[in-house]
């Protein structure tokens, strides 16, 4: 996909499914029980590589409920204990694109 097609389809996701979750691309070894909960039990989502070196996959809901639900059931256990900076675990929206910030904080929504 082309950098201009790229980014006016994330734009429209961001306004369509603000509140997004950033995995390690790790957990997709998990990928079955990933989207089977995310058919079974999410309303309307999506989800996309966050990078090029698909590092991180980010999962995008329209409903909080369902992004912090998501978060509970399937971020990294350890990332629970860094409570030094508890904004970084509210669950908000993903900042506007190209700001480069939700690329920083894995396992965490961020605020646009």
């Amino acid at each position: 996909m082309d950098p201009d097609k790229r980014s006016a389809w994330l734009q429209k996701l961001d306004e369509e499914c603000p509140y997004q979750v950033v995995l390690p691309r790790r957990q997709l070894t998990d990928g079955n029980e990933i989207v089977n909960y995310l058919l079974l039990y999410a309303g309307k989502f999506d989800m996309y590589v966050e990078d090029e070196c698909a590092a991180y996959v980010r999962y995008c809901f329209k409903d909080p409920m369902d992004a912090a639900i998501f978060r509970s059931r399937f971020e990294p256990k350890s990332e629970a204990f860094r409570l030094a900076q508890p904004s970084k675990f509210n669950l908000t929206k993903r900042p506007a694109t190209g700001s480069g910030i939700a690329r920083s904080m894995p396992a965490t929504a961020t605020k646009k």
